[in-house]
């Protein structure tokens, strides 16, 4: 009798079963904390800047919790090594800055603080300006003396104000934590929110390729392309 072969069809509406290798749940976290970093550098808005933000602190941990536990479960010899580690990201400034601005989000709580906002006044306008008020839906109004009805009114351009990581404090463990100013005992070049977060990001993904190294014998890890 001939032997027909087909592939099984996957239903209208069904979920196809997802393999997931060694350490894959990680990954994806990593991946999202690299995916806030590019939501902050493209925002338009606060609100985007600090959902980015959040994602970045909230994955990194989620990311760290579930390569330990796995590890832990899959290599007898996982969790001293993976320990000493947890020991040196506790200890590290920017890394324990991260764990810390991980604590405020789980309470709702953003830890990110503005500059104040600076607007430069009638940019390229040689006139004289006798009165000038600001309204908060964003317009304004200007009484010149030189003013008449073809004259466009002087531009109000507004500087961009930039984030600034605040300092920290934790009630459960009374602690209060400044903004990192080196990594390592590397001192930061950029301690701005989107660099402090690319630290944190390699780090991790450097920790995850190690473990890979080490205990699955490749270099590489799930996010390595």
């Amino acid at each position: 009798m001939p032997i027909k072969r087909g592939k099984i069809e996957l239903a209208q509406g069904a979920i196809a079963p997802t393999q997931r290798g060694l350490w894959h749940l990680a990954a994806e976290k990593l991946t999202e904390a690299a995916t806030g970093i590019s939501e902050m550098q493209v925002a338009t808005d606060r609100f985007q800047f600090e959902a980015g933000w959040t994602k970045v602190v909230d994955s990194l941990e989620v990311c760290w919790s579930r390569f330990f536990d796995e590890g832990k479960e899959t290599f007898s010899n996982f969790e001293p090594w993976a320990a000493n580690i947890n020991v040196r990201r506790r200890a590290d400034p920017l890394l324990k800055y991260l764990i810390f601005a991980r604590h405020k989000s789980q309470h709702g709580r953003i830890a990110l603080v503005w500059e104040e906002t600076r607007i430069s006044i009638a940019v390229g306008y040689g006139a004289p300006i006798r009165d000038l008020k600001f309204y908060a839906d964003g317009t304004f109004e200007v009484d010149t003396p030189q003013q008449d009805e073809d004259t466009a009114p002087p531009r109000m351009v507004m500087q961009p104000s930039r984030a600034i990581l605040p300092e920290l404090f934790n009630k459960k463990l009374k602690q209060t934590l400044l903004p990192p100013t080196d990594h390592f005992g590397a001192p930061l070049q950029d301690s701005s929110p989107v660099a402090v977060a690319v630290v944190g990001v390699k780090f991790y993904d450097s920790i995850l390729r190690d473990a890979f190294t080490k205990f699955a014998g490749t270099p590489q890890s799930p996010r390595a392309g």
